[in-house]
């Protein structure tokens, strides 16, 4: 049951209905950033991913821009 929430909300926030989650995304486990359309974004763990509201917040914390989406 968990896992199908937490699945459901990763779902959520990759396709942009959650808003507040953030305009970023990125896995914990790797230095990408990427735009929440992004095809590599979408493949994040929901254990991994970690949002954010603007690319400079993104950097701050030492990831760089996808090269697929170049956020």
């Amino acid at each position: 049951m968990k896992k199908l929430l937490v699945s459901l909300l990763l779902a959520l926030m990759i396709t942009g209905t959650a808003t507040a989650a953030g305009q970023y995304v990125a896995s914990s486990q790797r230095k990408p950033f990427h735009t929440t359309e992004c095809r590599w974004a979408k493949k994040i763990a929901a254990e991994n991913l970690q949002t954010f509201q603007t690319r400079d917040a993104a950097m701050a914390t030492g990831h760089i821009p996808c090269k697929a989406c170049k956020p």
